[in-house]
């Protein structure tokens, strides 16, 4: 990782036990399967993970899943990834 690197949108790697995926985002053709970089919408997972949005069930019920014994924030930040760091393109749809 370069320090010096000031390109806009960078989120960096994740800390010690945070988990991310990138999964297909279907609506704007991205993969995780893409070339050169792998591209999609970045998933954030562990038990640090919030148990969801105060009082609002439904957009908890969309963004908060739990899979293979993690629970998974899906953000809604598309994403590739380049050289193990994810770089943030654009947002699939807003979220608080």
């Amino acid at each position: 990782m370069d320090l010096n690197d000031i390109n806009v949108g960078h989120v960096g790697r994740p800390l010690p036990g945070v988990h991310v995926k990138l999964v297909d985002w279907i609506e704007g053709n991205y993969t995780n399967e893409d070339k050169p970089n792998p591209r999609g919408e970045l998933v954030i997972g562990g038990e640090n993970i919030s148990v969801g949005y105060y009082k609002n069930e439904s957009l908890t019920k969309e963004c908060f899943k739990e899979e293979d014994d993690m629970r998974w924030f899906y953000s809604g930040g598309i994403c590739n990834l380049y050289d193990l760091t994810y770089y943030y393109l654009h947002k699939s749809y807003f979220f608080v």
